[in-house]
């Protein structure tokens, strides 16, 4: 992964869960669910899932995040959650290869509902087993805790915050993620991301 300070970056995106406790992280979205998905071709070919674990027998389009890990497949939430070492005959560590994959019927994929709106409205992929979504941890933007931020940022912040129908927070010099308010930990997938990677990003 990038460190973004070494790299010269101002700020970096990432998951919640992956952002460095030394950085202030301020949430872009609102957490969505997880879902998966299929094509209508390969659900013919192979049937649909009726509980979780059939999709062990099936083929997945496996999730590698950013340290090169495999990610298991959270599904529901809570004390319900299941995770999952799906296998399947396509790995993927970005979100576009998974869907591309899922379009060509190589196997389901797991995303995000808003990166596949406009495939399942044509029909082009289904959403399997809906009452299993899961709630992952958030998108984060985040920048190091002894800096003072570029106005920039601050506007970068609240234009996607007003986009995604978030409420405008106050981003300026402020203790580091272990010290911060729940309300800077939020942030969600848009529709492009990959799955664990760090994104920097540089103001002139």
């Amino acid at each position: 992964m990038i460190d973004i300070t070494a790299a010269g970056f101002d700020a970096g995106v990432r998951y919640e869960d992956r952002v460095p406790l030394d950085m202030v992280g301020v949430a872009l979205t609102a957490p969505e669910d997880w879902v998966v998905v299929g094509s209508p071709d390969l659900i013919e070919r192979v049937g649909r899932p009726s509980k979780p674990e059939d999709l062990l027998a099936l083929p997945c389009v496996e999730t590698r995040i950013g340290d090169n890990s495999h990610f298991d497949w959270e599904l529901g939430n809570g004390d319900e959650m299941i995770r999952l070492p799906v296998r399947g005959p396509v790995c993927a560590n970005e979100t576009e290869l998974a869907v591309g994959a899922a379009l060509e019927g190589a196997g389901f994929a797991y995303c995000l509902p808003r990166r596949i709106t406009d495939e399942v409205s044509m029909g082009m992929l289904d959403i399997v087993l809906p009452e299993w979504a899961s709630q992952g941890p958030s998108f984060m933007i985040y920048y190091p805790s002894r800096r003072q931020p570029p106005p920039g940022l601050r506007q970068l912040i609240d234009i996607i915050r007003a986009r995604e129908g978030l409420t405008p927070v106050q981003v300026g010099r402020a203790q580091p993620r272990n010290h911060i308010p729940r309300l800077f930990w939020r942030w969600r997938n848009s529709q492009r991301w990959s799955s664990g990677g760090t994104y920097g990003i540089r103001f002139q």
